[in-house]
């Protein structure tokens, strides 16, 4: 019997095994079970010969474009948390670096930079700079950052026709940057998204294709339900992360921040480490608390190294019987170095001797310089490194504060790490 052109067996009573219908099934049966086995093993095949590919998504390149006078180009290590840390695992995977540049790009050397950025393992992101004066300078840093720093706006700065505007430009660059996965994404890749700048990418991702690996880590605190909850757009954010597999936090507290978080803004099914988010087409998401790390043999192997040895004598000779304290920051306002100049002069003002017995080094790599905040925080540390130096200076031990507002090569630091007695943190959050 057919129906639509298909075969359809007669009732079982009428069946005998021997019957050609029977075997005729029975065959086909077997071909399509021996198939499935052959796509699988050949799968299997496939996924053993090539190693599991991690795509790193973040805002910046670990390197950047540089073009010196003669139209010459050429790449420079970027300084950072997330570089040193991912550096200890690049040998053990295949890492596509999937980022934004840092500077615009003219469309003529679009082409080549790409090619060059590719080379070493790297797909740019393209981004005009208006979009980048909204979307980074603007939302991501002007919004998300004070805010998961429990930096409050003023109440005659709330939602505006500018803040409205800097999360349409947010939208845009995390429609671009999925589209750059997308580029590069192949099946059973796991794809790393890092920070507040991209949270909307999972979403989008995952709209995109659904059967991806996704996981999300954030490098600030999150903060509690009652500040996150300020925010007009609390909702998208949200539920956008919740599209991921995986949520990694520093600390157990802004893991806890986020849950309840979500508890209030949703209504979705919440344990102590789990998020079910399938009711809003997400995922059945594990948080989990994985503190960022480094590879400390990287820094252990270049004590060995003849430059950083050199390096250490002169510093020692330069130093003396002093005790050395160290401070290596990014110039930002939750860093606490306005704060910490201020304990070191009140420490001195206690106890004048100490001015000729120690030091404090203390080194503020520049960032967001265009920012305006940034600016005004850079005129207070050099007005307050002035002033401690001209209470507690003499000619015969020098300055107690070596301030240095520049970046620091890698063996450059390896030696300063070496002859400090102390490492002084001051981080607000």
């Amino acid at each position: 019997m057919q129906i639509n052109g298909s075969t359809l067996l007669p009732p079982a009573r009428h069946l005998l095994k021997d019957s050609h219908v029977v075997q005729e099934h029975i065959r086909r049966k077997q071909q399509k079970q021996d198939f499935e086995k052959q796509q699988l093993q050949q799968l299997q095949f496939k996924h053993a010969q090539r190693r599991q590919k991690i795509l790193v998504v973040a805002n910046r390149l670990p390197t950047k474009p540089k073009r010196d006078s003669e139209g010459n180009w050429s790449f420079e290590k970027c300084s950072g948390g997330l570089v040193s840390c991912l550096a200890g695992i690049q040998g053990r995977f295949d890492m596509v670096w999937l980022g934004w540049p840092g500077c615009e790009i003219a469309e003529q050397d679009v082409e080549f930079v790409a090619e060059s950025a590719m080379k070493q393992n790297c797909y740019p992101v393209f981004l005009p700079q208006d979009l980048i004066n909204d979307y980074y300078n603007g939302f991501a840093n002007n919004v998300l950052w004070p805010l998961f720093h429990y930096i409050m706006p003023p109440f005659d700065k709330g939602v505006n026709e500018c803040s409205a505007a800097q999360w349409e430009a947010y939208k845009k660059a995390n429609e671009l940057f999925t589209e750059a996965i997308l580029q590069v994404y192949e099946d059973d890749d796991y794809v790393w998204i890092h920070d507040y700048h991209l949270m909307l990418v999972p979403k989008m991702l995952r709209d995109a294709k659904p059967d991806s690996n996704i996981g999300w880590f954030l490098h600030t605190p999150f903060p509690s339900a009652e500040i996150y909850r300020t925010l007009p757009w609390r909702q998208e954010i949200i539920e956008s992360l919740l599209h991921a597999n995986l949520l990694g936090f520093h600390v157990y507290d802004y893991l806890r921040h986020f849950l309840s978080s979500c508890a209030q803004l949703t209504s979705l099914e919440i344990s102590a480490h789990s998020v079910d988010a399938t009711s809003i087409g997400g995922c059945c998401v594990s948080c989990a608390t994985v503190p960022i790390g480094i590879s400390p043999e990287e820094f252990t192997d270049a004590l060995e190294s003849p430059d950083v040895q050199q390096n250490v004598e002169k510093l020692r000779v330069q130093y003396g019987n002093r005790r050395v304290i160290l401070g290596i920051d990014r110039l930002d306002y939750m860093k606490g170095i306005p704060h910490k100049l201020m304990a070191f002069g009140c420490f001195l003002d206690k106890h004048p001797d100490w001015a000729a017995n120690c030091v404090l080094v203390q080194l503020a790599v520049p960032s967001r310089r265009d920012v305006p905040e940034y600016q005004r925080l850079q005129r207070q540390v050099h007005e307050l490194v002035g002033q401690v130096c001209g209470r507690h200076s003499s000619l015969e031990s020098g300055a107690p504060v070596i301030y240095l507002d520049q970046s620091m090569s890698f063996y450059d630091l390896i030696a300063l790490y070496q002859v400090a007695d102390v490492a002084l943190i001051t981080s607000l959050r």
